[in-house]
């Protein structure tokens, strides 16, 4: 399942972003049929769009699933917006426009809290730092013993370098 190369996408890997759209943004799914009729070249770019987006997804889902939540909520308001903000400036109705900056609403709120989320793992991360530091700091003496013995053991093990032999 490897999406990183940028040829050709497979059948297979077409599919799962059509099914991914289709699960996700269904109006966005019946444009791009629309597209693969008449416009092959951009039906092309929007599956490896989603091609892409998908890879992302399952990155994170093997190693943050709040993350993977957070980010797929982002490509489905992104992706609304998107579209919306083209049938607004093709027909522009006032309550497509009301819709848009709802959606934008939400997209900032989102955007809010990945950042919090970010900071928290941040300050995890630095919590985790200053234990290490500190544990080092306070047995400084007997990790360079520990290591000290435990690299003579080793050369002893290997045997000595006689110094008599010439």
């Amino acid at each position: 399942n490897d999406r990183k190369n940028s040829g050709p996408i497979d059948a297979q890997r077409e599919k799962q972003a059509i099914d991914f759209a289709k699960s996700h943004h269904p109006e966005l799914a019946e444009l791009i049929q629309r597209l693969k009729k008449h416009k092959p070249r951009e039906y092309k770019r929007a599956i490896r769009d989603l091609d892409t987006t998908l890879a992302k997804l399952e990155r994170f889902k093997k190693r943050d699933t709040e993350r993977y939540r957070l980010t797929l909520e982002r490509w489905e308001i992104d992706s609304r917006i998107r579209l919306l903000a083209a049938r607004v400036s093709v027909m522009g109705s006032s309550e497509d426009e009301s819709e848009l900056k709802s959606l934008i609403k939400q997209r900032v709120d989102l955007q809010l809290e990945i950042l919090k989320q970010d900071k928290q793992q941040a300050e995890n991360r630095i919590q985790k730092l200053e234990k290490s530091i500190s544990e080092i700091e306070q047995n400084r003496e007997k990790l360079v013993d520990a290591e000290f013995i435990k690299l003579k053991r080793s050369i002893k093990k290997t045997g000595p370098q006689n110094k008599n032999q010439k």
